[in-house]
């Protein structure tokens, strides 16, 4: 069991790495993100943004002209989308 642990660690971390050597700095998910993903992350300085609502999402691609992706794999060049500044800000009331 540890072994299939670790080799599953292993491949999530070469999925992270595959991104971050294609020039992706940003990503951006919907939904629940484990912690070993955050890890990696944070490893390879990449930025992970979780976004709840998928029409949230949906906005978010169109205005950096991105297409969302649901397969594990690093994304091709055209499903990439491009942003010259990210900021990140949270409101609480």
């Amino acid at each position: 069991m540890e072994d299939y642990t670790e080799s599953e660690e292993k491949r999530f971390e070469n999925y992270i790495k595959d991104m971050a050597e294609a020039g992706i700095k940003v990503v951006v998910c919907q939904g629940a993100m484990s912690e070993m993903a955050v890890h990696f992350f944070e490893k390879y300085k990449m930025m992970a943004i979780k976004i709840m609502s998928k029409f949230e999402l949906k906005r978010i691609t169109r205005a950096v002209g991105a297409t969302a992706v649901v397969k594990l794999g690093t994304p091709t060049p055209e499903e990439l989308g491009f942003a010259s500044e990210v900021h990140f800000r949270e409101f609480s009331s």
